[in-house]
């Protein structure tokens, strides 16, 4: 047995050991009972809200690639978006499916670094409105949840994020680690590395492009909890909107952790935890982080079906490669 299907098995392992760890914690006959007795006027929300996550996020993308001169339409990434979810559920964590997103959109332009360094900046805007909103929200709600206890280790990984995005986006730091790197120039890869470093710095010279990903990216975190708000409401569970940022941010920075098979156990554990924070059950965190789950497996179902009828190729962005050199040299 490889190496890489023994640590596929050990993901599979650990996914089956939390689950089966946080089913001793829940109430069966709840449960069934919250799915049998579930309120399916808002099962359209959840799906709109769903269709909408995925169309604002490729939108987002969209407008990072066009500052850089990449142009593909926004159905086009939104069907690259489907296949990384269908690839990235049967790799190690959920920066898988930023991988295979990098990779599928390379094949359809055929720009490795522009295709790199917009889905690095676009996670990096993600990623800081995600944590913003997170601090915001556990320090509103500390009197109901142990906020600030909650809050301190969000606001202490964005800082660091802010920290590291400054000094990356120096051009001294890009002038040391090219001499750090200039004797390896012969190596494919480190090539490819500093042309992505080249291709994100040129980001500063796009401050309107970088605003309106910012505003996207906050627009897109309202979405996703109005997508937990309304699942949650789906089952009947009382769950504050507020506290819904919170769980955000807590689950996405838990289930980037390589350590299950696309997150399943480390988020149901997130929810069970979280929710007993403000007195809901633990039957009520399972119920609705299994809903998540079955969303995720429907946009897996909805990926395999996209790889199967699109495979992206590059058919148009290769003209634009002048107006990428050009944007880098700025």
């Amino acid at each position: 047995m490889s190496r890489r299907i023994a640590l596929q098995f050990g993901r599979l392992a650990l996914s089956a050991v939390l689950l089966g760890y946080l089913s001793l914690y829940v109430d069966w006959n709840e449960f069934t009972s919250m799915f049998a007795n579930a309120d399916w006027s808002w099962a359209v929300w959840v799906l709109l809200a769903l269709i909408a996550d995925r169309l604002l996020a490729a939108f987002k993308w969209n407008v990072l690639l066009r500052a850089i001169a990449v142009r593909i339409s926004t159905l086009k990434v939104a069907l690259i978006y489907l296949i990384a979810q269908f690839w990235g559920f049967f790799l190690p964590s959920s920066l898988s499916i930023d991988i295979m997103s990098g990779y599928y959109l390379y094949r359809a332009t055929a720009r490795a670094p522009a295709a790199a360094s917009s889905l690095l900046m676009d996670r990096v805007m993600g990623l800081l409105t995600l944590l913003l909103f997170g601090v915001v929200a556990a320090l509103l709600f500390r009197d109901f949840a142990g906020g600030e206890t909650i809050a301190f280790p969000l606001l202490g990984v964005l800082l660091i994020l802010f920290a590291g995005l400054y000094l990356v986006q120096r051009h001294d730091v890009m002038n040391w680690v090219r001499r750090r790197l200039e004797r390896f120039t012969d190596y494919k890869l480190v090539r490819l590395f500093l042309d992505i470093y080249q291709t994100f710095l040129t980001f500063k010279h796009v401050p309107g492009s970088l605003l309106r990903s910012f505003a996207l990216s906050c627009l897109l975190q309202c979405v996703r909890a109005l997508e937990i708000y309304a699942l949650a409401r789906f089952l009947n569970v009382d769950l504050p909107l507020l506290y819904i940022f919170i769980l955000i941010a807590v689950m996405n920075i838990l289930i980037a952790l390589p350590v299950s098979l696309g997150g399943l156990g480390v988020r149901e554990g997130t929810f069970v935890s979280l929710f007993g924070l403000i007195g809901l059950s633990a039957t009520s965190g399972f119920a609705v982080s299994i809903g998540l789950s079955m969303l995720d497996i429907l946009l897996v179902l909805l990926g395999g079906a996209a790889y199967l009828l699109y495979q992206p190729s590059a058919d148009a962005a290769p003209a634009a490669a002048s107006a990428e050199s050009r944007l880098s040299k700025r």
